[in-house]
């Protein structure tokens, strides 16, 4: 053990062994679930010392597949919560690729991966938002977009220009207007 990062991987491993432990008698966990989190946390391991940013888009997406089938696992047989459940992970996929495009364009600074991931993510944010807070369904898309532009704006403005805060503009006031429409009907 000389290197920090096998250190850090033994000790989640051991880690991982006490929470199956601990969770054994309430939680279903199959074996094909917890293998896809494994390989996934393994192929960000190899991110992190080789660098290939397809390992790591591989890696988190093994670990989006095991995640959704522990979750669909345990919650399933709940009729209230199916619904909620298949909502958030479909939310949560828009998330997931919507964050590889951010996280490459972090890594391989290509511009043009900037605008579709965070459009991509913003719109995930939206879903999640209309799971959770249902009074806000109608206004939660602009106010997404419109935030997501904003941030396309801070990231970019070197290389877009201002059309993005013109966008963020444009979207808050259709959620200010929005807003006014919710007031206007009660």
């Amino acid at each position: 053990m000389n290197s920090r990062y096998e250190q850090i991987f033994i000790g989640i491993i051991v880690l991982l062994i006490g929470i199956i432990f601990f969770v054994q008698g309430n939680v279903v966990i199959n074996f094909g679930s917890i293998s896809l989190m494994v390989l996934g946390f393994a192929f960000s391991l190899l991110y992190k010392t080789k660098r290939k940013s397809w390992s790591l888009i591989l890696g988190a997406f093994l670990m989006y597949l095991g995640l959704s089938g522990i979750l669909v696992d345990n919650f399933s047989h709940f009729n209230i919560l199916k619904a909620t459940l298949d909502g958030i992970i479909f939310s949560m996929s828009f998330l997931f690729v919507g964050f590889s495009f951010i996280a490459l364009y972090f890594n391989k600074n290509k511009n043009g991966l900037l605008i579709p991931g965070t459009l991509i993510t913003a719109y995930g944010i939206n879903n999640i938002i209309k799971l959770f807070i249902p009074f806000m369904s109608s206004i939660s898309f602009y106010l997404c977009i419109g935030l997501g532009f904003l941030y396309i704006y801070k990231e970019g403005r070197y290389f877009l220009g201002r059309w993005p805060l013109y966008a963020f503009f444009i979207f808050m006031a259709l959620t200010l207007s929005r807003i006014g429409f919710l007031f206007a009907a009660e």
